[in-house]
């Protein structure tokens, strides 16, 4: 009988690698672990043929994943083989372990027809639990299991079933990162510690931590333990003691202490690893790439030129210390080695022993908030301190910094902490860190004179015939929506979600409605930028022109109907196209008689270029995210855990849109005439 739960290989033995080095006890044990396999394992043979089965299912959509894992189903196979034949009886005593092992109960009784996207859900947690070392996770298990029960009727199937469909989509993406061909060459405790470093990090990404945007909790020094741990360990690097200098170094990278340890020193024979230490240069770099894999990637001159490398630079005392301990140690590979190879978290000496200590976990846990308390930009201070829970996961989609921005806040922040400046960088190094989807300038301005020119070449004379007058009419309809998706920050709308009755009668706010779910069901509050007030006021004066021209010339068009019920404020949408009959505009009109490929943007461009700009005119990361209809327990208006008052975010963002567009010579466009 195999001894699977009992055997001496240990997780840390080999780390992990691709599946053809497993072998068959190691195979065995990860399998093991994996599921949580209780003692007595019944419906052995059960669970592995089910495992098989949803492997296969994920191998044919998933090809890059199949090669990369073939091998471990084929040991499973054989393990299937070389064990005893089994009764179905052994199923009965399944459903008595179905709480403290459910992932095994769940393979055991899973249904022959269980759908595609279950056991695509199932297979993919599984290969991550294998490849992270870790068990299946109960949240996919539950999915899986409801699914699996076959109760639901069909209304609720169907929406459970786009659950499971949306989660899987999004493990599977996470497996995929990891199958890199170019990393075949790295040795499986190296893979291993990337595994666990994306986990660590996309973990922190997808969990947006409110104790640390507050800077609360045990688990966090206070400001004065804060205070009088730096000072400790500044002093130590001041005598040249090395681990000060190490967990100094610890708490301005921000990852756990285990994972900082076995960060490898830059060698030219690795350039492919994912995070590495540069002695000369005293900084870290750490390659963001597969922890935010499922960014819209965006290239050329339209773009902010970004790159998936991040700096991390450490102060000059502790950099001195490190340094010389490298030198004076050539074999070095990783920073433990510095240390003989001691990864033990231990308490920081020299401030206090009461209860609760200070610990090298609880000084690096204090790293964001301490940054935020420092003036740093809540946004900037996760990506500095790679505390990503600082800010929601969808933010992650749009945020980006520029190094000399990132620079500058490193600056502020060290000088919060009484330590030198970082080490200056190499003007080489001035590239933004981030999503790579947000649009220049430069790009915006063309776009905008693009669509002012065509307004200008479809003017029409005051004798022209209908389908001149309705075709000039679409181009300043485009131009409109241009102008409206720029200031509220529009998404993929069809049509656009602002209706005529939307603005207030002084312009002041637009109530502001899209994607129908969250507490408010999309209903947002915006505020009106002075340049949309003028726009929108120029749009009612061009269809009071339109229209009496139109009654003119075909007092019958319905178009005229849809013209008066917009005039009269209802609850139609605001902007319309006409040459080919009535249609609502949409946000991909605005791109859609493009003839020149290099001004086409993404259909959300403006809340990418948006969610960065303000930054200059001192707009904070939650005011943009406010904008931006993100939900935040600290901001949401709608909460009562709100700490911001609506009529300040809305008048600084205001204010910076103008004072952005009004740099960029973007004015209000006019139709068929001016305002009163």
């Amino acid at each position: 009988m195999e001894n699977t739960l009992d055997t001496t290989i240990s997780p840390s033995s080999s780390g992990i690698n691709a599946p053809a080095q497993y072998d068959i006890l190691l195979l065995t044990y990860r399998i093991n672990k994996a599921l949580n396999a209780p003692a007595s394992q019944p419906a052995r043979a059960f669970v592995r043929r089910n495992l098989i089965r949803c492997m296969d299912t994920l191998f044919v959509s998933e090809p890059v994943v199949a090669v990369e894992w073939l091998d471990l189903k084929i040991n499973l196979i054989k393990l299937i083989h070389a064990g005893a034949a089994e009764d179905s009886l052994q199923l009965y005593a399944v459903g008595g372990i179905a709480t403290k092992h459910p992932a095994w109960s769940l393979l055991a009784l899973m249904p022959a027809d269980a759908s595609q996207s279950t056991a695509m859900l199932i297979a993919a947690e599984f290969l991550l639990a294998v490849r992270l070392d870790r068990q299946m996770r109960p949240g996919p298990l539950e999915l899986a299991r409801v699914a699996c029960m076959q109760t639901l009727d069909k209304d609720a199937f169907l929406r459970h079933e786009q659950k499971i469909k949306n989660y899987a989509n999004r493990l599977v993406g996470d497996l995929r990162s990891y199958c890199s061909i170019e990393k075949r060459g790295l040795k499986s405790a190296e893979l291993l510690f990337e595994a666990r470093l994306t986990a660590c990090l996309v973990a922190r990404s997808r969990s947006l931590q409110h104790e640390d945007r507050e800077g609360s909790g045990l688990a966090r020094l206070t400001s004065i333990e804060l205070q009088a741990t730096i000072q400790s360990l500044h002093s130590g690097c001041l005598h040249h003691e090395l681990k000060p200098a190490i967990q100094l170094a610890a708490f301005r990278v921000g990852l756990p202490w285990p994972l900082f340890l076995n960060i490898p020193f830059a060698t030219a024979r690795k350039p492919e690893v994912m995070v590495q230490f540069d002695v000369q240069a005293m900084e870290f770099l750490i390659d963001l790439a597969q922890v935010f894999h499922d960014r819209d990637k965006q290239e050329g001159q339209s773009f902010v030129p970004t790159s998936s490398v991040h700096r991390l630079r450490i102060p000059k005392e502790a950099g001195v210390v490190i340094q010389q301990a490298y030198y004076n140690n050539p074999n070095a590979e990783r920073l433990s080695d510095l240390m003989d190879g001691s990864t033990e978290e231990t308490a920081i000496p020299g401030i206090h022993e009461g209860a609760i200590r200070v610990t090298v976990a609880r000084l690096i846990a204090t790293a964001g908030a301490s940054a935020v308390s420092a003036g740093v930009d809540s946004a900037v201070a996760a990506y500095l301190t790679l505390q990503f829970g600082l800010i929601g996961h969808s933010a992650h989609a749009y945020f980006n910094a520029t190094s000399k921005e990132m620079l500058v806040a490193e600056q502020k922040w060290f000088t919060s902490l009484g330590l030198s400046h970082p080490v200056s960088v190499c003007p080489d190094h001035h590239v933004a860190v981030g999503a790579s989807s947000t649009p220049t300038q430069e790009a915006i301005q063309s776009l905008y004179t693009w669509r002012v020119e065509q307004v200008h070449l479809a003017a029409p004379g005051r004798r022209c015939g209908l389908p001149r007058l309705l075709h000039f009419h679409d181009c300043f309809t485009r131009a409109v929506t241009l102008m409206v998706a720029l200031c509220l920050g529009s998404r993929n709308e069809s049509p656009m979600t602002i209706q005529a009755d939307d603005p207030t009668s002084h312009l002041s706010t637009i109530n502001y409605q899209h994607k129908l779910n969250g507490p408010s069901m999309g209903l947002s509050v915006l505020p009106c930028p002075e340049l949309l007030k003028c726009q929108i006021e120029l749009w009612f004066c061009h269809l009071e022109r339109l229209m009496r021209r139109m009654e003119h010339i075909d007092p019958h068009n319905q178009l005229i109907g849809h013209i008066q019920r917009v005039l009269d404020r209802q609850s139609v949408p605001l902007l319309f196209l006409a040459s080919d009959g009535y249609k609502p505009a949409s946000s991909a009109d605005i791109f859609s008689d493009l003839t020149d490929a290099k001004l086409r943007l993404s259909l959300d461009f403006s809340r990418h270029f948006f969610m960065n700009d303000p930054r200059r005119f001192g707009v904070t990361h939650e005011e943009t995210e406010a904008w931006l209809r993100h939900h935040s327990r600290s901001r949401s208006s709608y909460l009562m855990t709100s700490m911001g008052i609506d009529s300040d975010w809305m008048s600084t963002m205001s204010a910076a849109i103008d004072a952005t567009l009004g740099d960029m010579k973007i004015r209000p466009i006019v139709g068929l005439g001016r305002k009163k």
